[in-house]
C-alpha cells in the first residue's frame, strides 16, 4: 500500500504543491422513501424529481440535503447558526453559520457565506435613546452635548453636497448656506454641480450644521415645515420630542432631523465585508439510475373508526414515494482543507487571523498576477480533518437517525462507492456504475478505460471500493475483491475492497495524523 506523498501536508512552497483531492463515485439506496420534498401540486409526485426521456420521472436528492446529514455526523462541535433579526428583534428569513473555519471543522469542510451588510440600525430614534439615558452630573451632560455633533469624516467626498446645497427651493438649504462664512460662501457660489466638495467647504458646512444644532429654542429652523420630505409622522414625532426639556434630547433630535434631511450627503454605516468559503467538499445531487419504482402514497386517520370507515380522514394532498438506487460524485479538495484566504469576498477577514502567521501566494482570482495572503492550520490537523470527513461519510445517520425520519425514513449511508486519491480537482469515476436489471453493478470495461485515460492524474495507484452485500448476488465481498484486483492489477493498480463503511475507514487511515 502506497503512502500519500503530498507537499500540501508537509508545508512546502505553495507553488510546488500538488492538488490533492479525494474522488468518489457513491451510491445510496432508498426503499419507499421521500428524502426531499418537492413542489406540492406541481404534478403527480411531490418529491424532488426531474423528467427524463419519454417523460420518465427520475427522483433525486439534493446535495444540500445529503451534506446536511453528513455535516451533522462530524464528531465536532458544529458552527453556531446565526439568525438575522430586524430592529424589533423578530427573526428575519436569513441565517448563516459563524464563518469561523479555524475553530469549526464543518465551516472549513462545507463552506459558508456571510453577505456584507450595514450594521444593524435600530428603529429606536435618538430621542427615545436619550430619554432612556442617565444624566448623572452636569459634567457628564456637557460631555454628551459636545459629542453630539457633525464631523467632516461623515461627509461624502463626491459631488453630492454641491448638488444638495444648490437647491435654493428648500428653506433649510437656504438657511444652511446663509450660515457659511463669507470666504466659504464665495467659493460655494463659484462652484458648479459638476465639482466635488472641497476640503474647505466641507469644514465650513460642518460648522454650519453644528451651528444649527445650537440654534435657539424659538428658532423656526426645527419646525415641521422645514422638513416636509420627512413625512408628517416623522415631523410630529420630532416636534413632540423637542418639547422635552432636556438639552441632550433636543440636540440628538436635531441631529437626527438634519441627518435625515441631508441623508444623501452622509456616508452610510460601514458595511461588514462579505466572507465566503466555497466548500472543499463538493458533490452534485444524488440521481436515481437503477431499480426505480414510484408510488402515490396517501394517509388516513382511521384509529377507533367503525368498520365502515365512515369517519375516517383522508389527507387530500398527493404524497409521492419511491424506491431505487441513486448515484452522485463526491470530490474532497484536500489541498484546500485548513487553508484560508484573507480579505473581502475571501474565506476570512483580517480580524479573524489572531496570532496565526500569514503567507503569500499568487492570487488565483486575479488576472494581474497579484498576490493574496492566507493562513493555514497545522499539517497534522489538516490531514485529520480530511480523514474525519471520510470516516463520517460512512457513519451518516448514526447519531440522528435516518433522513426524513418522521415519514418514510431512509438511510443515506453509502451502499457502494469507488474512490481514489487524485492530483487534480476532478473525479474520473462517474460512468463506472451501470444498471443491471434493477441493481447497480461495477462495469469493469469502463473502469479499465478510466484507469488508462486518467493514469497520470492518480496520486496513488490504490483504488478503494465499497460494495453492499445485496449487490453481489450469491457472491461475497472476498470473491468480489479478487475479481476487482485481477481487473486493475495489469494496469499497475491495487484495490482495497470491503463493505462501504470499512472501505471508507481504510481510506481515512491515509490521512491519520
Amino acid at each position: 500500500m502506497q503512502n500519500i506523498q503530498t507537499e500540501l501536508f508537509e508545508g512546502e512552497d505553495p507553488k510546488a504543491q500538488t492538488r490533492t483531492t479525494v474522488a468518489l463515485s457513491l451510491i445510496v439506496h432508498g426503499e419507499a422513501v421521500r428524502y426531499n420534498r418537492g413542489k406540492t401540486g406541481a404534478g403527480r409526485y411531490d418529491f424532488k424529481h426531474m423528467i427524463g426521456p419519454r417523460g420518465a420521472v427520475i427522483p433525486y436528492v439534493s446535495s444540500q440535503c445529503f451534506k446536511k446529514h453528513w455535516r451533522e455526523t462530524l464528531p465536532f462541535t458544529p458552527s453556531p447558526i446565526i439568525r438575522e433579526r430586524d430592529s424589533k428583534g423578530q427573526e428575519k428569513n436569513q441565517a448563516y453559520t459563524s464563518g469561523d473555519p479555524m475553530r469549526f471543522v464543518d465551516d472549513d469542510l462545507f463552506g459558508y457565506m456571510i453577505a456584507g451588510a450595514a450594521e444593524v440600525e435600530s428603529e429606536e430614534t435618538a430621542t427615545e435613546a436619550a430619554e432612556d439615558a442617565e444624566v448623572e452630573t452636569p459634567e457628564s451632560q456637557d460631555e454628551k452635548l459636545a459629542s453630539i455633533a457633525f464631523s467632516p469624516d461623515q461627509f461624502k467626498t463626491d459631488k453630492t453636497w454641491i448638488k444638495l446645497l444648490k437647491d435654493d427651493s428648500s428653506a433649510l438649504v437656504r438657511t444652511l448656506v446663509d450660515l457659511l462664512p463669507a470666504e466659504a460662501r464665495e467659493e460655494f457660489d463659484s462652484t458648479t454641480e459638476s465639482q466635488n466638495l472641497s476640503e474647505n467647504l466641507r469644514l465650513a458646512v460642518t460648522v454650519a450644521l453644528n451651528d444649527l444644532l445650537d440654534a435657539k429654542d424659538d428658532s423656526d429652523i426645527f419646525k415641521e415645515n422645514f422638513f416636509p420630505d420627512l413625512g408628517k409622522k416623522t415631523g410630529k414625532k420630532q416636534a413632540d420630542a423637542l418639547k422635552v426639556k432636556n438639552d441632550v434630547t433636543v440636540r440628538l433630535t436635531r441631529l437626527e432631523l438634519l441627518q435625515k434631511a441631508f441623508a444623501k450627503g452622509f456616508e452610510t454605516k460601514k458595511k461588514r465585508e462579505t466572507t465566503r468559503r466555497t466548500a472543499p467538499v463538493r458533490m452534485h445531487a444524488l440521481v436515481a439510475f437503477s431499480g426505480v419504482k414510484l408510488a402515490e402514497d396517501f394517509q388516513t386517520f382511521s384509529r377507533d373508526i367503525a368498520m365502515t370507515g365512515k369517519n375516517s380522514i383522508l389527507n387530500p394532498n398527493n404524497v409521492g414515494i419511491y424506491s431505487g438506487w441513486l448515484k452522485t460524485r463526491v470530490l474532497i479538495e484536500a489541498f484546500r482543507v485548513g487553508k484560508f484566504y484573507i480579505g473581502g469576498n475571501m474565506d476570512i477577514l483580517p480580524d479573524q487571523i489572531g496570532e496565526n502567521a500569514t503567507q503569500d501566494e499568487a492570487n488565483p482570482y486575479d488576472r494581474q498576477n497579484g498576490t493574496v495572503k492566507f493562513i493555514q492550520i497545522a499539517a497534522d490537523e489538516r490531514k485529520k480533518r480530511v480523514g474525519v470527513a471520510l470516516e463520517s461519510l460512512g457513519n451518516i445517520g448514526n447519531a440522528h437517525g435516518p433522513a426524513s425520519s418522521a415519514l418514510h425514513d431512509g438511510s443515506l449511508k453509502p451502499r457502494a462507492f469507488i474512490g481514489a486519491l487524485m492530483n487534480c480537482a476532478d473525479s474520473p469515476f462517474d460512468a463506472v456504475w451501470e444498471d443491471n436489471d434493477g441493481t447497480p453493478r461495477l462495469n469493469f470495461s469502463r473502469l479499465r478505460a478510466v484507469l488508462r485515460d486518467w493514469d497520470d492524474l492518480f496520486q496513488t495507484k490504490t483504488l478503494y471500493v465499497g460494495i453492499a452485500p445485496e449487490m453481489l448476488g450469491d457472491g461475497d465481498v472476498e470473491a468480489f475483491a479478487s475479481i476487482v484486483s485481477e481487473v486493475v492489477k495489469p494496469l499497475g493498480f491495487e484495490a482495497i475492497v470491503d463493505t462501504p463503511r470499512r472501505a471508507l475507514k481504510e481510506m481515512a487511515q491515509h490521512f491519520a495524523a
